[in-house]
């Protein structure tokens, strides 16, 4: 299969060849550096550990209680759950007495209602 023929990198003002992505290596790596910084710019620090949560807390919270307590309390209905809530609402606290399983509606629900009260919070 025939290939390309080589093209100058993409960075404005370079006339090395470009190789990842159009640039040259040397710009590759700055505008992922570039990249990396602006999405991380935003953020403040990490509240918890997102590895740990996807691939052990949460989906052992989930085998421990897999249906939606919100709508098995409230209604009687035995809804599968799909999400972990933090009762407290405080991702930092991960203690089996502050999880709850919810289905996706019952999750949304409670943060749509937990943000709206804060919202008046901050207002008031």
């Amino acid at each position: 299969m025939p290939t390309s023929a080589p093209k100058p990198c993409t960075h404005f003002g370079c006339s090395a060849i470009g190789t990842q992505g159009g640039r040259c290596e040397a710009h590759a790596v700055q505008r992922a550096r570039s990249i990396d910084q602006h999405r991380r710019a935003g953020r403040g620090p990490r509240k918890y550990d997102l590895r740990s949560w996807r691939d052990g807390t949460r989906p052992a919270h989930l085998r421990y209680e897999p249906l939606c307590r919100e709508c098995k309390v409230q209604h009687g209905w035995l809804m599968p759950a799909t999400e972990v809530d933090h009762i407290d609402g405080d991702n930092t606290n991960d203690d089996p007495s502050n999880l709850q399983s919810l289905c996706k509606p019952c999750h949304s629900r409670k943060t749509v209602e937990e943000q709206g009260a804060l919202a008046l919070h901050r207002r008031g």
